[in-house]
């Protein structure tokens, strides 16, 4: 009778003291840190935390935000990053990270939500984060398999986040996914604000030098006018600030002979998302320019390879597609199927990926091979689906290092 007696006294006195030591932790929140806002969303969250920040610090509110996404940072200021070293993302880092910068005079922390599942979710946010103002930047089909299989579930597992007596923001504009958070807004007492509609100028946009969304900066404008800035103080923040090593520029180069416009979509791995981006890029070149898809596929994203061989063809318009990584007799197959059609354009597809001779290619020679293959002198090089893989991480060393303009 001794042992389990011992056990459930130590087991109460750990609870106790977990209790009390979250007790502190709120206590530590509520006092230190004025406004606490917690990004949640399918696409953009790293970037717009990075928006929101900027906004507030223009606006003379000391903020610490951090990002989760292609590389978790610290932003402390306009242009000054932390990375945070890790071996594998876990949500007690919230805490550790804020619990290192208590009494360190900011009145403002913007920290992207780093978990998936709901359930992590909740704790985020009502175990460390006790947000002021929540964000949901979209809602799209991703992370099905843990968020849910619909759009409605999807919605429905987001709203963990959704703060207590606070407000939410969204950029979502579908109705019936803005009735879902209005009614879990209310059932926790939160306005909803839904800034979708929002008129931001394209002269404003200009100004950004990487490709923004008008529905990021959105969300960050109101933010800021929700804590007392000015929506041309918040504007000019985000002009200043430093863009997430996962936002992209439309990059052109000179390289073997030919004149390449590169874009970095390796990290927009949903259809709308997709869509919009590649559709302003296509935008910035002429019709003539010959336009060659990377589809970056990884081994434990198989659904991806029909979805994103239809986007290349139909979207893009795609005259190559490179496969990377897995699944290169997939996509080969899915493109065959799409142009046996008659009077469907011809596509080219060429393998550089894990079962192919150009495998373990530096990025110079995966260039200089893609360059090859492309007979236009000019052409958009697109990539997309994933970013980790060893074929994409050899390019995007190569490309970073390059003199683009």
């Amino acid at each position: 009778m001794y042992i389990p007696i011992m056990i459930a006294i130590l087991f109460a006195a750990y609870i106790a003291n977990s209790i009390k030591k979250y007790r502190i932790h709120e206590l530590y929140m509520l006092d230190e840190f004025e406004h606490r806002i917690h990004v949640n969303g399918i696409r953009g969250k790293s970037t717009v935390t990075r928006l929101i920040a900027a906004s507030l610090r223009e606006g003379d509110i000391k903020t610490l935000g951090k990002t989760t996404g292609t590389a978790a940072r610290l932003v402390i200021g306009h242009r000054k990053d932390i990375e945070i070293p890790r071996k594998e993302a876990d949500v007690a880092e919230q805490k550790r990270i804020l619990d290192m910068h208590k009494s360190k005079g900011y009145k403002a922390i913007v920290f992207e939500c780093m978990a998936i599942n709901p359930i992590y979710q909740t704790y985020l946010e009502e175990k460390i984060m006790h947000s002021t103002i929540g964000v949901i930047t979209n809602i799209r089909e991703d992370h099905m398999d843990i968020l849910g299989k619909s759009l409605t579930e999807i919605a429905l597992s987001l709203c963990s986040t959704i703060p207590k007596n606070g407000h939410l923001i969204t950029a979502e504009t579908n109705p019936k996914l803005l009735t879902i958070l209005r009614k879990e807004c209310r059932r926790k007492n939160t306005k909803l604000h839904a800034v979708g509609n929002m008129k931001i100028g394209d002269k404003q946009m200009s100004k950004f030098d990487h490709f923004e969304y008008k529905a990021n900066v959105a969300i960050a404008i109101k933010v800021a006018q929700l804590t007392g800035i000015k929506r041309k103080t918040a504007l000019n923040g985000m002009h200043k600030a430093q863009p997430d090593p996962g936002a992209f520029t439309l990059k052109k180069m000179n390289k073997n002979n030919k004149t390449i416009h590169w874009a970095n979509l390796f990290a927009i791995n949903d259809r709308e998302s997709f869509v919009f981006t590649s559709n302003a890029i296509r935008s910035k070149v002429t019709k003539q320019t010959a336009k060659a898809v990377i589809l970056n596929n990884r081994h434990d994203r198989p659904d991806r390879v029909s979805q994103f061989v239809d986007l290349a063809i139909k979207s893009v318009g795609a005259d190559y597609i490179i496969s990377f990584g897995d699944y290169e007799k997939m996509v080969l197959k899915e493109v065959q199927k799409r142009t046996k059609k008659r009077n469907a354009k011809d596509v080219i597809v060429v393998s550089m990926g894990n079962e192919s001779e150009h495998s373990n290619l530096t990025g110079t020679k995966l260039l200089k091979e893609i360059s090859k293959v492309v007979t236009e002198d000019e052409f958009l090089l697109l990539g997309s689906v994933n970013i980790h893989t060893k074929q994409s991480q050899s390019l995007l060393k190569f490309l970073e290092k390059s003199h683009a303009h």
